[in-house]
């Protein structure tokens, strides 16, 4: 289990902010999130499965549209939530 916004990135403990991860991967990661993550893989000439980079890209998009976490206070903003 990983948090897809980092504890140390003011991302929550709340289930829509926790994805499946292999122990390698939860490390490697670090505070990047998902899509910050597959592009530092990239980068370094390493790959994520198809399947991988879809349901990060999915739940990144999922994400972006129910909260925004600032980065200065932590606090969610759910006024997309209606």
């Amino acid at each position: 289990m990983d948090h897809f916004i980092s504890l140390e990135m003011g991302g929550t403990n709340r289930l829509s902010n926790l994805v499946l991860a292999c122990l390698p991967c939860n490390r490697a990661k670090g505070p990047r999130n998902g899509i910050e993550y597959i592009a530092w893989r990239r980068e370094r000439g390493l790959h994520c499965s198809e399947a991988a980079e879809a349901a990060i890209t999915i739940h990144a998009k999922a994400m972006a549209n129910v909260r925004r976490v600032s980065k200065s206070t932590g606090k969610t903003n759910r006024s997309k939530l209606g």
